[in-house]
């Protein structure tokens, strides 16, 4: 898994549903700056599609694989705010 691409500056974020969609019902997706893949130029922050599966610090989307980088500051202010603990080795868990 060497040529995996990299999210820099990374925040999880929530999509497909509306004000009235609880989270825990949202697909969970990565919107960050990546580096490295053949689609995109490096530093372009893309949003990915919805995460299928995480081990460790790579996310596995439904047709991509990244591996995560630094996430950004005012999503790690946001989880201490919160209450989240933050865990570098295991930055995101899901369901």
């Amino acid at each position: 898994m060497d040529n995996i691409p990299v999210i820099d500056n990374w925040a999880c974020v929530y999509g497909n549903g509306d004000a009235f969609t609880p989270p825990e019902l949202r697909d969970l997706m990565v919107e960050g700056c990546v580096n490295g893949h053949y689609k995109y130029p490096d530093g372009k922050i893309i949003l990915t599609s919805c995460i299928r599966k995480v081990e460790k610090d790579i996310i596995f989307t439904q047709n991509s694989t990244y591996r995560l980088g630094e996430p950004r500051k005012d999503w790690l202010d946001w989880l201490k705010e919160n209450g989240i603990e933050f865990d570098p080795e295991n930055p995101i868990k899901i369901r």
